[in-house]
Formats: C-alpha cells, structure tokens, sequence
C-alpha cells in the first residue's frame, strides 16, 4: 500500500468477483479458470464453504497466478507475478480460456458468460462458435487492464467490442482508452461507442450506460476506501 505496509494471502481475481455477485442471485453458475496443482491450497476453502464447483477448474499451469499488487496514490495499481516477470507471456497459451474449455459447460440454457480474456486471446475468434453452442447466451467482457491500457490493442478491444453484449472498466482504463480526462468526457465516449457499458467508479459507485441513457448508483460508503479502482 502506499503508507508502505503489506497484506499477504489474500484471494482475488475479477473472475472470483464476478461470481460472487452473480451467485447471490443464481446457484446455477459455474466457476471456470486455468490453474496450477496448487490451486485448491489457496482457494479449497473457500470453494468449499461456499459450496463452488471444482469441474470448471483446468490445471494447466505450473503455478496458480500469485501477484503482488503496488497501490498508488490515485488508486491505480500494477502488479507483478512472484513466479518471475515473464511468467504470465510464457504460461499464456495454457492460460487462455477457449471453445474447448467452456463447450462441456454450454447448452441452450445457458444465459450467460462473463469474459476475463486478454484483447489478443482466441477467443473471440470462437464467439460465434459459442453463440450456436448457446444462442440464449448473453457476453460480458472485462478487457483487461494490461490490454485496455494497451495502445496497441486499441483497435483490437474496438473490434472485440462488436462481438460481446456488453463490457466493463473502471475509470482508471476507460479514461486511458477513450483519451479522456473527466468522467463527463468518458460517458460522452461510451455513449457514442453505443455498446452497453458497466462503468466502475471505485468509491464513488457504479454506471451503467446503454442506448445514450445512463443509470448510477452510488457505494455503500465504508470508513476507509483501499482500492478506487472498482475492482
């Protein structure tokens, strides 16, 4: 943190967020991710009590992610892997979500799929191949921040963005994509963009903008806010 201190062991991941908000009003969801043999060392508790399926778990990798994240004083963060800063480029094709991972889990009932996907991954190549696998299915996805703050990704996450239903960011990479610097200025680029949007405002709440209209809502207030950036 900025006041120097350090907090070890703690579980996360926007995948893991994502679930927890969508489980508290469905049982009916699955958690899916590429892992390494320790990965139920750190999250085996927490699976098991809060009753998580293991079957979307792919043990792909050597090492489960472990990061250490730097807060600045803004609010944004970077974080660094402890395994070495390569092991995120060469653990990357066992990494990727793909058809391949998600298609036992697909079926005409399935209503929905939330991406956390690099702008470059291969699969939104295969969207249309799990539109027919699932065509009730609706598509959220969280570009990244390490492909969102991206220049050369830029065109990529646009052409992506034609492919979802919907997408988020927080102000932090929505600010550094739409090349702007007031969150009036971001709305006015999402909504020309015309692409629903959920846009997270750290402490000061949420958006969500669709069809030139937008709908906020504010943050529970706490006594002291640790990370601004929605995440």
């Amino acid at each position: 943190y900025v006041n120097q201190s350090l907090k070890k062991g703690k579980l996360g991941g926007c995948a893991l967020f994502a679930y927890g908000g969508i489980a508290l009003y469905s049982d009916s969801i699955l958690f899916l991710s590429s892992a390494g043999p320790d990965f139920f060392d750190y999250y085996g508790e927490y699976f098991k009590e809060n009753k998580i399926s293991k079957q979307g778990i792919y043990e792909t990798l050597p090492y489960t992610h472990h990061t250490l994240l730097t807060y600045e004083k803004d609010g944004s963060w970077h974080e660094e892997s402890l395994y070495g800063p390569n092991y995120f480029a060469k653990q990357e094709e066992n990494n990727r979500t793909s058809l391949a991972k998600l298609k036992p889990f697909l079926s005409k009932e399935t209503k929905g799929l939330y991406l956390d996907s690099g702008a470059h991954e291969k699969i939104f190549d295969e969207i249309s191949a799990l539109r027919s696998i699932a065509p009730n299915m609706k598509i959220m996805w969280e570009p990244p921040t390490f492909s969102s703050k991206d220049p050369s990704m830029h065109d990529r996450i646009l052409n992506n963005l034609n492919k979802v239903d919907y997408y988020s960011m927080n102000l932090d990479e929505a600010s550094f994509f739409f090349k702007a610097k007031t969150r009036n200025q971001i709305i006015n680029e999402i909504t020309k963009l015309n692409i629903p949007c959920f846009l997270r405002e750290g402490e000061n709440g949420s958006s969500w903008i669709e069809d030139h209209k937008l709908v906020s809502l504010k943050a529970i207030e706490t006594e002291k806010a640790i990370d601004v950036t929605g995440c």
